[in-house]
């Protein structure tokens, strides 16, 4: 570019923002330059925009509604940074239902060693799986499906 067109260019910027100002402000209501096509046909498309958005002018009662709204969020921000580490995990179905399995599979080891039948040779069978303890697991993870599958979300 020659410093021609990099000294005008600037200057076409400044007429472009200054009609923009003006046309928002209401006080343009046609182009103002006819000398060159580029800007001629921006100030055009300035001009439209603004009659298809004409500007939205607000109501105190707007404007109270607007402020109202925005400390709310600011007071629920406020709050959600103040909870605890464990209640924003906990409030998760994920995290519940993680939980859930895992108090299962406790109870469900506590309880094995008690299901099974001893037989007459018990020596290292404490954790053998036995009929009544696969269909007591079968069991235990159908309840907790179905109470995960009652419980959730909809």
């Amino acid at each position: 570019m020659s410093q021609i067109e990099q000294h005008s260019k600037p200057n076409l910027d400044d007429r472009l923002a200054e009609f923009t100002d003006e046309a928002l402000a209401g006080r343009m209501q046609q182009v103002a330059s006819g000398a060159d096509e580029e800007l001629l046909l921006l100030e055009e498309t300035i001009l439209r925009l603004r009659k298809t958005y004409p500007p939205i002018s607000l109501d105190e009662a707007r404007i109270k509604q607007m402020q109202v709204r925005l400390n709310n969020h600011i007071k629920r921000l406020a709050q959600d940074d103040q909870q605890p580490f464990w209640k924003t995990w906990l409030t998760h179905p994920q995290m519940g239902a993680v939980i859930g399995a895992l108090v299962l599979l406790l109870v469900f080891l506590l309880a094995s060693p008690f299901l099974s039948t001893a037989g007459s040779s018990a020596t290292a069978t404490a954790f053998t799986p036995t009929q009544s303890t696969v269909f007591l697991a079968v069991g235990l993870v159908a309840v907790a499906a179905l109470v995960y599958w009652i419980t959730r979300r909809k």
